[in-house]
């Protein structure tokens, strides 16, 4: 900015010398607007290359801080065949602080047995999750909870720069599990059930 403006006052000091122009004179009047105006020209390119540059920065700082964060995801699996269970797990690249969970009081109002104390207890409490640390909780116990509506469970929490909030909803229709029940104790039971027949099969000869 400073040889353009020095450029400027030049052009202005030669018109006001001069009263009458000759050849050269203008030539050299043509050679400094094209040097203003080109000097212009990269003015307002390095204000765009900065501002552009600016932008890229911001947005790799965007993308490194989403990426480098706490992410505190919820599922729902069978825990021994026997139970559902929510399972919470920090899936980020930091320490995920102060995890407080809410759900909805639909779902509250239908836990039964165990269920009923188990959940209350989480609700009430908070904990830490490490990098790839999972919780689970047991919320109802398949052979005994005869219905289930959708769970919307809320979970709060915070790493060492932001605090964070997503909420997660689940069918739990009992008859989709008990249908997906395949664990190893589940397989056992059944492997029982059927020593169990045998035997009695036997008995009655």
């Amino acid at each position: 900015m400073g040889n353009l403006r020095e450029a400027i006052e030049e052009l202005t000091e030669a018109i006001g010398k001069s009263n009458s122009f000759d050849l050269t004179s203008w030539i050299m009047i043509a050679i400094t607007f094209i040097y203003v105006v080109t000097t212009v020209f990269i003015c307002v390119a390095n204000l765009r290359s900065a501002k552009a540059t600016r932008d890229q920065l911001a947005e790799q700082k965007r993308q490194f801080d989403e990426t480098n964060r706490a992410v505190v995801e919820v599922t729902v699996d069978t825990i021994q065949g026997a139970w559902l269970g929510f399972i919470f797990k920090n899936t980020g690249l930091k320490l995920a602080r102060d995890i407080c969970v809410s759900i909805n009081d639909a779902f509250l109002e239908e836990l039964e047995g165990e269920g009923k104390k188990l959940i209350p207890e989480l609700l009430k409490s908070s904990f830490i999750l490490g990098i790839g640390q999972a919780y689970t909780v047991a919320f109802c116990n398949l052979g005994e909870q005869t219905s289930l509506c959708n769970a919307i469970v809320n979970v709060s929490y915070r790493d060492d720069k932001e605090e964070y909030s997503d909420e997660f909803t689940f069918n739990l229709s009992l008859d989709n599990w008990r249908l997906i029940d395949t664990s190893d104790l589940s397989q056992i039971r059944e492997h029982l059930k059927v020593i169990v027949n045998y035997l009695n099969e036997k008995k009655a000869y």
